[in-house]
């Protein structure tokens, strides 16, 4: 709780207790005059309602106003939290970003890694075949034993 709004309530609670001191006296100003309905009575029924309206009015404005510093406060709140909200949406996108484009360098990466063997594979395959097509029969194929899902370690291990 804000100083003020702590000092807006204790100036409330001792309004509140004033209206209820004047509350309990207009119904006893009341109940004398409903027994004995003279124009004394009246007169003091009339100035003591006066005194209630006066007291109920400060308790009532001290109530708006704690109200309104509630409400202020709850604006803030809603603010903040509008403010967090949006950087925890950001980040959030900015995390799905780069985990996915990590994804696709590592994708990448692997890809590349598996057709470079491959493809060079296939290649040298396609010439030492077409060479023997030709009835070259001299073809010397040399095995790289570095490379662990090769066509050739396939082939020199038989």
């Amino acid at each position: 709780m804000a100083a003020e709004e702590v000092q807006t309530w204790q100036e409330f609670k001792n309004a509140f207790a004033s209206w209820w001191d004047q509350h309990q006296k207009i119904v006893a100003v009341a109940a004398l005059y409903e027994m004995s309905p003279t124009a004394a009575n009246y007169a003091a029924l009339t100035i003591q309602m006066k005194a209630n309206d006066a007291a109920f009015g400060a308790a009532s404005k001290l109530l708006d106003k704690l109200q309104g510093l509630e409400d202020a406060a709850a604006q803030l709140a809603v603010s903040h939290s509008k403010s967090m909200s949006a950087q925890v949406e950001w980040y959030s996108i900015a995390g799905i970003v780069i985990g996915i484009s990590l994804a696709f360098v590592i994708a990448f990466i692997i890809i590349r890694s598996t057709m470079k063997q491959v493809g060079t594979e296939q290649a040298t395959m396609a010439a030492l075949t077409g060479r023997i097509a030709e009835g070259d029969l001299d073809v010397k194929l040399e095995a790289d034993g570095n490379r662990q899902l090769s066509m050739f370690r396939l082939e020199a291990s038989s």
